[in-house]
């Protein structure tokens, strides 16, 4: 009852920090979504504006030049009519654009002013407008940087072009000196909120006009850029949105520009990336402040259905505190029962694997008798055989002899009838044929042999053995397992006598090979050492398998416990032989690393140990001991 309260107590928690959480992600999501829209919204307005602007400088700039190319001719053709198309022009739009028309002669010297000439004699070799012409054979218009003239006493943006003389040569600068102010009050029709911009400026990064003057009243007019600003690399495109972390007016600022393809201008729509934004950052914090009141009231909410909740919980804990007293009873008696239930099926498990074993050591034997005959047959036959082959070749060898007393004919008719038989080949191929069946029939004895020794029922006793007869022994009955896997490397040192049941340390070696063969995949290798060390004979299987995780390692030494899939292990063999190795007063223990391997090391005493009873099991006074993986006990 109190899990059942608990869980739905965690569930109506995680409901309501669901809802909530999810308040707040879709308040989130809605913000930036909005702060996305409101930008995208800016940046579209922006450069449409840019391109309205950038149509209008264009326009102007198209006529300018168009003016200056029609003032130059008529100055060519005689100053008369040049004067008359001036006044024309006063009497339409002079004074709307133009602030003066100027002649610069070939010297640099001021020759002609709309305005009058001054007093005294005007030196303008040092003006870029006349500098640039004087330096290029280039017929082109020049747009200069906004300068105060030195006869007008206003700023002006230069158009020029060269003046060529009826010969072709450098014949002055015809100036068109434009107010910057017509582009700035085109520009300020234009409503771009309290910081919002539009500047004309050239691909020198020097500003033509502006919209607003700077934040402390500088005049923007003939102010640089810096030279990172990417509305002047030619290699970025002509027309594009840019953020810009510190503006000329001293914040961030979205910048949409437009280079003119026609001439080195660039016009820029600047705004205040905080001011565009306002309108968002504004309805995110009234969304902020409903979500706020919304997730209060869910608290309420929560809070008051919390306290009804734990009032009926109160009114129901006693009645559970009984009930839990008498459940925890019952439980501790049903686990009881279920440990000595799972013990005796573990003894009995146990019990019928080693009948298993024992019914399959005798059946071994009874086979193992039965080949032996046969195979002794085989073998002394065989030794009859190579006797034979050998008495066949001392008889080749004296009817050779007698016939070298004969006749050509004779010693002719032998070495034909030789050859045609292959007498020679059928003599030598019979004996290494017979010895190789001999050497065959010698490693089945062996087998059948080892199988005798390791399924004999009476070596229940310790006795003095041989570790590494044993390992031998267990190798060759687990050849056919290994052979298919692994190559096997044995390093056996020199043992003494290890007091032993030889019989069951015959029975680990094999439980560890069959253990070491499955766990490989493919082709490994198993290598088995035996050495001395001090009191102590330790014995070492590796495998180059897939190894055991960490996890798991302090496990694999309980009974029906396997990593192998169902149906290829019964979960007994480490299990055995690990009571095997305590029986022996030793120890057993695995080193292993997943994806290279395990080594299994078994420790056993070289006498016969302290507090065993006759039959070789521990006294009354050994108990179990704690497995640790990796490290001796």
């Amino acid at each position: 009852m109190y899990r059942i309260y608990q869980t739905k107590k965690l569930i109506f928690l995680a409901t309501f920090m669901l809802v909530l959480a999810g308040i707040w992600v879709a308040l989130l999501l809605e913000c930036r979504h909005d702060r996305i829209q409101t930008r995208r919204a800016a940046e579209v307005d922006a450069a449409n504006l840019a391109l309205a602007c950038a149509e209008q400088v264009k326009l102007t700039v198209h006529h300018v030049d168009g003016l200056v190319l029609e003032l130059r001719d008529e100055y060519r053709n005689g100053r008369q009519g040049f004067l008359e198309r001036i006044r024309f022009h006063q009497k339409q739009q002079y004074n709307q654009l133009i602030i003066q028309v100027s002649v610069i002669d070939p010297r640099g010297q001021l020759v002609y002013n709309s305005q009058g000439l001054p007093p005294s004699p005007t030196d303008l070799s040092d003006r870029e407008h006349f500098r640039v012409h004087l330096a290029t054979p280039e017929d082109r218009l020049f747009i200069s940087k906004p300068i105060i003239g030195r006869v007008s006493k206003k700023w002006s943006i230069q158009f020029t072009r060269k003046v060529f003389n009826k010969d072709g040569s450098f014949g002055g600068v015809l100036v068109v000196s434009i107010d910057p102010d017509y582009f700035s009050g085109f520009f300020r029709n234009f409503k771009l909120g309290k910081d919002g911009t539009i500047m004309l400026a050239g691909m020198d990064r020097v500003i033509r006009a502006s919209s607003a003057a700077m934040p402390r009243g500088e005049e923007p007019k003939g102010m640089r850029f810096p030279a990172d600003r990417p509305y002047f690399d030619s290699s970025r495109p002509a027309a594009d949105v840019v953020d810009i972390a510190r503006g000329l007016r001293g914040n961030a600022r979205i910048v949409s520009y437009r280079r003119l393809k026609e001439y080195p201008l660039v016009v820029l729509v600047s705004q205040a990336r905080d001011e565009v934004l306002a309108q968002s950052a504004l309805r995110t914090e009234s969304l902020v402040w409903k979500a706020v009141l919304v997730s209060l009231a869910l608290l309420a909410a929560y809070g008051l259905v919390s306290w009804f909740d734990r009032k009926q919980q109160i009114l129901n804990e006693r009645l559970m505190a009984s009930e839990e007293r008498y459940r925890l009873l019952n439980r501790s008696l049903e686990n009881r029962v279920e440990e000595e239930i799972a013990k005796n099926n573990a003894a009995q498990q146990v019990v019928l694997q080693q009948e298993k074993l024992a019914s399959l050591g005798q059946l071994a034997a009874g086979v193992a008798h039965e080949i032996n005959n046969p195979v002794s047959f085989i073998t002394s036959n065989l030794h009859t055989l190579k006797g034979y082959l050998s008495t066949l070749d001392r008889f080749l060898a004296r009817v050779r002899k007698l016939a070298a007393g004969s006749g050509p004919a004779v010693q002719q008719e032998l070495a034909r009838t030789e050859h045609e038989l292959d007498i020679q080949y059928i003599l030598s191929d019979g004996v290494e044929s017979v010895d190789e069946s001999l050497d065959g029939a010698g490693r089945v004895s062996k087998i059948v042999a080892d199988l005798v020794g390791f399924s004999r029922t009476d070596g229940s006793d310790f006795a003095p053995a041989d570790v590494n007869a044993c390992l031998d022994r267990a190798l060759s009955i687990t050849n056919n397992e290994l052979k298919h896997v692994a190559s096997v490397v044995t390093e056996l040192g020199t043992l003494p006598a290890v007091y032993c049941n030889a019989q069951q340390l015959t029975q680990v070696f094999i439980n560890l090979l069959i253990n070491a063969s499955q766990a490989i995949e493919g082709m490994g290798v198993v290598t088995v050492k035996s050495r001395l060390e001090g009191e102590q004979v330790l014995v070492e299987i590796s495998d180059t398998g897939c190894g055991v995780d960490p996890a798991l390692q302090s496990r694999i030494f309980e009974p029906f416990f396997t990593t192998k899939e169902v149906g290829k292990g019964t979960g007994l063999g480490l299990s055995i032989a690990y009571d095997i190795a305590r029986k022996h007063g030793g120890d057993l223990w695995v080193e292993s690393v997943v994806g290279k391997g395990s080594t299994f090391t078994l420790s056993i005493p070289c006498r016969s140990p302290l507090g065993r009873d006759g039959d070789g099991t521990p006294g009354a006074d050994g108990g179990p001991a704690t497995v640790v993986p990796g490290r001796p006990l």
